[in-house]
């Protein structure tokens, strides 16, 4: 099978764990619905910081996105665990809901650190993932040369 359509099966996948539409993940990236489409159908591949934010948003490595590794590491303990991986809105507010005063205030307070959080953090992995993928792919022209050098031999 054809890295590129191997790779666009595994971001169809993780859509779909979103229960979400190609339109709906598109949006979310920025992107238009057809280039979303080409990346899952693997007509083209997303630039490296594009692949990135799918790596952050997913939850996975740049790796497993790449067909690199499994994910068996990385999905398989939330389900093991029972741990859903979105909940509706209605679902969220008939939660929250039921919370006492002072711990949705906690929360509350929780969810705007983490969010802040997340935009300071967000460039410098989105830096030290560009930076991953730039090492994988010289290992991969490496190792391109070294089959070609033995094709020569």
């Amino acid at each position: 099978m054809d890295n590129k359509i191997k790779r666009g099966q595994i971001l169809r996948k993780l859509r779909l764990s979103r229960h979400m539409t190609q339109d709906e993940s598109a949006k979310n990236f920025g992107i238009s619905q057809q280039t979303y489409q080409k990346y899952e159908s693997g007509k083209t591949e997303p630039p490296y910081d594009l692949l990135c934010d799918f790596a952050i948003f997913y939850g996975v490595t740049t790796d497993y996105l790449l067909g690199l590794e499994s994910t068996s590491s990385v999905i398989e303990p939330m389900e093991a665990l029972g741990i859903k991986k979105s909940v509706d809105d209605d679902e969220f507010m008939r939660l929250y809901s039921e919370l006492p005063d002072y711990v949705k205030q906690i929360f509350v307070d929780t969810m705007a650190k983490l969010a802040q959080a997340t935009e300071q953090t967000k460039p410098q992995i989105k830096k030290r993932c560009v930076k991953r993928l730039g090492e994988i792919e010289d290992e991969l022209m490496q190792e391109e040369e070294k089959g070609k050098a033995k094709d020569v031999i």
